[in-house]
């Protein structure tokens, strides 16, 4: 399964090295973490603490996880890049992840992207009614021939 390009940004990115967006700033992506009960710095995980014992460098307060597995590493990733815009891994996306990713991007007064669809509140409200018809779609009884 291929992953999706999710990411939290000022504005679409287009080419990489060629635009100038407005940059998503550190420190209010970090009170966001630091506040934020579902993320945990990486560096804070049983993962980042044994890769910092065994003497790795980490980016310190860039990469926050999500959805911890057994062995501490996030099931989300979100890594603020240099180029000032979030970027978002995950293999499974599920509407409790989007809603998140969308309420982050609401409190740094940024937009969130799939690939480069921006995801608004119409958008979100399209990707929930399919949560909800697949959701009752998998309960429906089959029907007697």
């Amino acid at each position: 399964m291929a992953t999706e390009i999710w990411y939290i940004a000022k504005a679409k990115l287009k080419f990489k090295g060629i635009e100038d967006i407005p940059r998503i700033k550190k420190e209010p992506w970090q009170l966001i973490v630091d506040l934020d009960p579902d993320l945990i710095w990486q560096e804070d995980t049983q993962w980042g603490i044994r890769n910092l014992d065994a003497g790795a460098k980490l980016n310190f307060r860039s990469v926050a996880f999500m959805d911890l597995n057994k062995d501490g590493w996030g099931k989300v990733q979100l890594i603020l890049q240099e180029d000032g815009y979030i970027s978002i891994g995950h293999i499974r996306k599920t509407l409790k992840r989007i809603e998140k990713y969308y309420d982050i991007a609401q409190k740094l007064n940024a937009n969130l992207y799939r690939y480069k669809t921006l995801i608004d509140e119409k958008k979100l409200d399209e990707i929930r009614e399919q949560y909800r018809i697949k959701k009752e779609g998998r309960r429906a009884p089959k029907e007697k021939k």
